[in-house]
């Protein structure tokens, strides 16, 4: 009879790959790995794409309804009696007091959570446009 050590000595042989099959499987495993990741890659530029897509769809539904609202102040304000183009310019001078008060607003914020950075950024991008202003040729 065989003993023990022997029935394991010759059981760790059999079962242990050689250096040769051990990297065919390496190879394997690295191959499927690589086509996991690739698969992987195809998925998320494919849900990249469809969120573009519903983002796009999003903002120009955003925009419908925007200029659909607009229009209907328009007509409000209209049937009141303003000429069209006087509805117009207010509806135009109301955006534009809104726009300024949510950039103060936006100015303050930023200022109160000491976004030195970002203001600096702000600030030499502005810095920038008047200077580029100022350089540029007046006149033909």
């Amino acid at each position: 009879m065989h003993s023990p050590e022997h029935v394991m000595d010759a059981r760790i042989r059999t079962e242990t790959p050689s250096p040769t099959r051990w990297l065919a499987r390496a190879r394997g495993v690295l191959g499927a790995l690589f086509r996991l990741a690739a698969a992987d890659l195809a998925y998320a530029r494919a849900a990249l794409a469809r969120a573009a897509v519903a983002g796009a769809v999003g903002a120009l539904c955003a925009l419908a309804a925007f200029a659909g609202a607009l229009v209907l102040m328009v007509a409000g304000l209209v049937a009141l009696g303003l000429h069209v183009l006087a509805a117009i310019a207010l509806l135009v001078v109301a955006r534009g007091v809104a726009a300024a008060v949510a950039f103060r607003s936006a100015a303050r914020w930023m200022h109160e959570t000491r976004l030195e950075a970002t203001q600096r950024q702000i600030d030499a991008a502005l810095h920038d446009d008047i200077n580029d202003a100022k350089d540029a040729p007046h006149g033909p």
